[in-house]
């Protein structure tokens, strides 16, 4: 990458998990990159040394390693090495469609105070675990959704920043905390950004998790969250989280199996019913620890 290189918008692609390869991604990319005007920049945080990622002229892609740090600091040192106007964000097992970068450019082109997110379509395993993990974590995200405008939070892969804005306001979670979406975001609006959903932004997301490992990754992501929401909130708002813990299971339940189902979703079977609901105790009991015991050492757990 030339370091006098001045993007309109810098691509911030990480890998953690070890199964994962960057390569799907990049290619799509490739395929889409038509002129200089995008960076990628590639940040590996898997615990062993692998193979260089591809890279074409066309494609200039900026590759470090960070072995073993968490998803949140993955993220937040792409944001530090980036140069771009805006920050997009994406992830090994979200493959862009083929008008992902020409709709990320368009989007970025005149707002300087709007973050975008975009769509998120299943393409998974069809496997009662995948089909429940999408629906937990992107189940809001659906075409329909983003153009009736009841999508009120960005995807954590597939939403983009402009870099200055969000350096400004979010530099200090960004040190502590790395990207940790829900409060990059909150503190974003707070500082007078706006939201802005774009259902042309479109990744298939492709996975094929084990069930014991993804249900101890919800926990740990969940009490990641609690624990750093309880340490940063009034003594007011303590005494609230705790107090109004045993409601947790109820509000994580109700959001998301009585959600309105589109029609991109996977089908809700009994199975991926059953499988949602044990989801959502999973991260309702990571959150509760959060809040009266800490954060513990679940934040190095988050891929």
């Amino acid at each position: 990458m030339i370091d006098n290189f001045e993007p309109d918008l810098s691509i911030v692609l990480i890998v953690r998990d070890p199964d994962e390869s960057p390569d799907a991604v990049l290619t799509a990319l490739a395929w889409q990159c038509t002129n200089s005007a995008v960076e990628v920049i590639l940040v590996d945080g898997r615990p062993a040394a692998m193979r260089p990622p591809i890279s074409t002229d066309a494609l200039p892609v900026h590759y470090v390693q960070l072995r073993s740090a968490n998803m949140p600091y993955l993220k937040a040192y792409g944001v530090e090495l980036a140069k771009g106007r805006a920050v997009a964000f994406l992830e090994c097992k979200g493959i862009p469609d083929a008008g992902w970068l020409k709709a990320a450019l368009s989007a970025v082109e005149r707002n300087d105070n709007v973050a975008v997110g975009g769509t998120v379509l299943f393409a998974g395993e069809n496997s009662a675990i995948d089909r429940a993990a999408f629906l937990f974590e992107y189940g809001g995200f659906s075409p329909a959704t983003l153009r009736a405008g009841r999508a009120f939070e960005l995807p954590g892969n597939n939403m983009i920043f402009p870099r200055r804005m969000f350096l400004d306001l979010c530099g200090a979670i960004l040190k502590n905390h790395g990207l940790n979406k829900p409060f990059c975001q909150q503190r974003f609006l707070e500082g007078g950004g706006r939201l802005k959903m774009n259902a042309e932004l479109t990744i298939r997301l492709s996975t094929a998790y084990d069930v014991k490992k993804f249900l101890v990754r919800r926990f740990h992501y969940a009490r990641c969250f609690g624990g750093i929401r309880y340490n940063q909130a009034t003594t007011k708002r303590k005494i609230m989280f705790r107090v109004g813990s045993p409601a947790v299971p109820v509000i994580i339940l109700a959001r998301h199996l009585f959600r309105q189902q589109e029609k991109e979703e996977p089908r809700r079977t009994i199975s991926v019913i059953a499988m949602l609901t044990t989801i959502c105790i999973a991260w309702s009991a990571g959150e509760v620890t959060g809040y009266w015991f800490g954060q513990g050492n679940s934040c190095k757990y988050l891929y």
